[in-house]
């Protein structure tokens, strides 16, 4: 939604928010990226342990997904495709990265507690 707001990507039918110009994401598309968070840890346990690995997978992954994802729902990159595709690739590899410490962070808060008791 930041990103939208900030003119990297124009999703299509997405949701102005009063005269700031502030825009959300179509709803679709937030009902998916819930999905996607509600199951992150299982989904890519194999790469909790690997940094680099996880950081390639979306540096190659992402930017075919947001291009994809684009050509089918009729979004735009107002700027360029390129500088779009690269601030959403950098945005997710840093949330991404932050998810995974958060994660770890959270298991080993729970495993001391379950080793104290």
């Amino acid at each position: 939604t930041a990103i939208n707001s900030l003119d990297f990507i124009h999703y299509a039918n997405s949701a102005t928010i009063g005269n700031n110009g502030l825009r959300f994401a179509p709803f679709w598309l937030v009902c998916l990226w819930l999905g996607f968070s509600t199951t992150f840890f299982h989904s890519f346990t194999w790469l909790q342990t690997r940094p680099v690995m996880r950081t390639l997978l979306i540096i190659v992954a992402l930017p075919i997904s947001y291009e994809l994802g684009a050509r089918f729902s009729g979004s735009t990159f107002p700027q360029s495709k390129a500088i779009g595709l690269i601030v959403v690739t950098l945005v997710w590899v840093l949330a991404f990265n932050l998810g995974f410490y958060w994660v770890n962070y959270l298991q080993r808060i729970t495993d001391a507690r379950r080793s104290y008791v």
